[in-house]
């Protein structure tokens, strides 16, 4: 899936392509915001839920892995930054309603992505562990 991603400092928008190993998980937003303090990027992932007719899981993990391609402002040349962060396992009644991944190098970098990737997996028990 697509999503257009946001960075809501320059207002500039990229592709964000989407992948997930649940149905029942979805990506809803995907944003970038200047964090509270320092130079620092923050990716933020707006999830949604929805189990349907079926039971949810008792429990739930998420590990998001999360790219780009962003364009050095001194060089001009792409890097492709990869992060990752784990949350969980938490109760479903407890499950995140967004996740927030300070991004790697500094926040002048993430003006303008030419694009980013989401890989969200999930993992879910029926029981508690």
């Amino acid at each position: 899936m697509i999503l257009t991603g946001m960075n809501r400092s320059t207002q500039a928008t990229f592709p964000v392509d989407v992948a997930t190993n649940a149905p029942y998980v979805s990506v809803r937003r995907f944003a970038l915001e200047r964090r509270d303090r320092g130079l620092g990027q923050d990716i933020v992932i707006t999830l949604g839920y929805d189990v349907g007719a079926d039971e949810p899981p008792t429990c739930i993990s998420l590990l998001a892995v999360i790219g780009a391609t962003l364009t050095d402002p001194m060089t001009h040349t792409d890097l492709r930054p990869r992060v990752y962060d784990e949350w969980g396992p938490v109760p479903w009644g407890a499950r995140p309603p967004s996740v927030r991944i300070a991004a790697p190098l500094s926040a002048q970098y993430w003006d303008a992505p030419s694009a980013a990737d989401v890989d969200l997996r999930v993992t879910a028990w029926r029981t508690p562990t």
